[in-house]
């Protein structure tokens, strides 16, 4: 996300030179715009991981505080006599 906003700020800026010497406006807003860009884009994803990890209940899974009920340490994980 940081290195796409510099990068299209950078383009911004030298694709519209002609403009900013003939008109004056804030220059200021020619580089951010861009970089405003790119963070809705990312608030608009993470907004929507978050509603998909709530759909899928991995949410509630990652809040609570036993992750793995039924580890107990001296155990083994699966039983050697079983078939793997």
């Amino acid at each position: 996300m940081h290195s796409g906003s510099l990068t299209s700020s950078g383009m911004s800026l030298i694709s519209s030179a002609s403009i900013l010497q003939k008109v004056y406006f804030p220059r200021l807003i020619v580089p951010i715009v861009p970089a405003l860009n790119k963070l809705l884009d990312f608030v608009v994803a993470f907004f929507m991981l978050v509603i998909l990890m709530v759909w899928f209940r991995i949410l509630e899974r990652t809040l609570d505080s036993n992750v793995v009920p039924d580890y107990e340490p001296n155990r083994p994980l699966h039983d050697p006599r079983e078939n793997p």
